[in-house]
């Protein structure tokens, strides 16, 4: 399999990676403000909120890899976590067909999306009542103070389950501390909330479906995470002088950077491998091997950016942090995983 990029898709990373670095930089979720300019750009003049959906549902029409670079560019500056809370989201409504198309399509152009649910499938947490409206708490760790439409898998009385559709206006949307400020954790109440139901004919495919989807994103965002901490850790072993020689010419800190290239380059490889066989037989296997291995390499790659970076990398001055509760939000985020497998951490990553 050919795993370089064509033509089209160095453009797209290209001309996505300038317009972030122009206009959402590391630097800025350094001094969090209420706007976010990085969704703000990637959802109305990039329109990429989902490159890989057909053009008729509002997207690009491109494919899996492009909606991977996409994560991995805004993996790479940190961006808020508005663009992944929403990936899980879409692919559920894909499932809904014709009657969630204007949902979709909504969605595509920059209408920000909540996963009704806890990521680690406990489905049952909302309910339909007999009169069609909903009810339930949930914990959303990723996207809810700023999401404005509601995808659930909701639960009727007689034990049946479908997708539901509604605004946030109206829910209790309760504020939560999070690893990562930027991630946007809440407690959501419903409380005889109005919402639009659908029939989906195999509801535990549809999950399954958004739920690999979700997984490929995520690995992408970890991924460029993990590029990004390697080139900053890189630059910086090439300007630190100690006894009179930049520390990169030390031999331990070669070996940790030549260490921390291999194995970025090794979730590179898994993580676009992935998204090829998003559609494959093996995708289950795919996508969940791409998780395990850009997010314990996002880990150890924040770690020692904070590490190598000396006394100014554990300041709150300097992006190294941005990393970590990043990289840390990401290793237990798991969609698809059920609570006691998020929170186990990979034996390959140092707690």
């Amino acid at each position: 399999m050919n795993f370089s990029f064509d033509e089209q898709q160095r453009e797209f990373a290209a001309t996505m990676r300038r317009a972030l670095d122009d206009r959402a930089p590391l630097a800025r979720w350094l001094h969090p403000m209420d706007d976010d300019p990085a969704w703000l750009l990637v959802a109305t003049e990039l329109q990429a909120v989902a490159p890989d959906l057909a053009e008729d549902d509002g997207g690009l029409g491109l494919s899996a890899v492009e909606l991977a670079i996409t994560a991995e560019e805004l993996g790479r500056i940190v961006a808020p976590a508005a663009f992944v809370a929403g990936v899980f989201a879409q692919g559920l409504l894909v499932a809904g067909g014709d009657a969630t198309h204007d949902a979709l399509c909504e969605s595509a152009a920059g209408r920000r999306l909540l996963l009704g649910a806890d990521p680690s499938g406990d489905w049952a947490v909302l309910h339909l009542e007999a009169d069609g409206r909903l009810s339930g708490t949930f914990l959303a760790p990723i996207g809810a103070r700023t999401a404005d439409l509601l995808v659930a898998v909701a639960v009727r009385p007689d034990g049946s389950r479908a997708l539901v559709a509604g605004s946030l206006s109206g829910a209790i949307v309760q504020p939560l501390a999070s690893i990562d400020p930027t991630a946007g954790s809440a407690r959501v109440v419903f409380d005889h909330h109005p919402v639009s139901t659908y029939e989906v004919a195999d509801v535990d495919g549809a999950i399954a479906s958004a739920r690999r989807r979700a997984r490929l994103a995520v690995a992408a965002q970890a991924l460029g995470g993990a590029r990004a901490c390697l080139a900053l850790t890189a630059q910086y072993a090439t300007q630190r002088e100690q006894f009179g020689v930049p520390i990169g010419s030390f031999q331990a800190v070669k070996h940790r950077l030549a260490d921390l290239f291999v194995e970025t380059e090794l979730a590179a490889s898994a993580v676009y491998l992935a998204a090829c066989e998003i559609e494959a037989d093996a995708a289950e296997a795919a996508t969940d091997t791409a998780y395990e291995v850009a997010t314990a390499t996002y880990r150890r790659a924040a770690g020692d950016c904070v590490q190598l970076h000396g006394g100014i990398g554990f300041t709150w001055e300097h992006v190294a942090h941005l990393h970590l509760e990043r990289a840390s939000l990401l290793a237990v985020l798991a969609p698809g995983r059920t609570r006691a497998e998020r929170y186990e951490l990979p034996a390959s990553v140092d707690a």
